[in-house]
């Protein structure tokens, strides 16, 4: 096992992913719209896509995350007033991840919040596979390069998102106080929705 050595752009906000191994976390990509315009919400979040839109992301345990440093630039937006947490740094816009709520114990980390000395392949894995494929941005919807999604990877991630409630890797959960309110207000992007 492993620490995982997590950082914004400029530094300002620094934190740690305790006791990482290769079957610790699932490695994914997914291709929902929402995951997609949290990504295009900052500067450089086009580099943070694939040709077809996917956003790769590592689910992993709450009670392993950490913030060391600059936990007053860690910030929450939402696309919709009922939609997920989606948490990014506010010193230098880096995304952080998604957390959708404190009952439901994951952390989709986005590779733009880990360390760029870590590889990772070696460090959690390869990609188990893909979830939302029907919303990519292949348009034909008929590209052979596109990964479909399985419901062998989302039977994974569910079965991995119910070991850790059931094992107590909930808690603790940095970015909800105790009542199960998020650290910081998000900021509502659409209050239509």
């Amino acid at each position: 096992m492993t620490d995982v050595k997590l950082s914004c752009k400029c530094g300002e906000v620094q934190g740690r992913l305790k006791d990482v191994t290769p079957k610790s976390g699932n490695r994914l990509i997914c291709y929902c719209k929402d995951c997609r315009k949290f990504s295009n919400q900052f500067e450089h979040g086009k580099e943070l896509l694939d040709e077809f839109g996917g956003s790769e992301a590592v689910q992993v345990a709450p009670s392993n995350f950490r913030i060391d440093k600059g936990m007053e630039h860690v910030a929450c937006m939402r696309l919709t007033p009922k939609g997920m947490n989606r948490w990014y740094t506010s010193c230098c816009d880096t995304p952080i991840g998604t957390v959708p709520k404190p009952t439901i114990p994951f952390i989709g980390l986005l590779p733009s919040f880990i360390a760029p000395e870590h590889n990772l392949e070696k460090t959690f894995g390869p990609v188990i596979g893909t979830v939302y494929s029907e919303q990519a941005e292949d348009q034909q919807g008929n590209n052979p390069h596109l990964p479909k999604s399985s419901k062998l990877t989302l039977a994974k991630v569910a079965g991995q998102i119910l070991i850790w409630k059931v094992i107590g890797k909930s808690k603790p959960n940095l970015f909800f106080d105790a009542t199960g309110r998020p650290i910081v207000k998000p900021l509502i992007l659409n209050q239509d929705a």
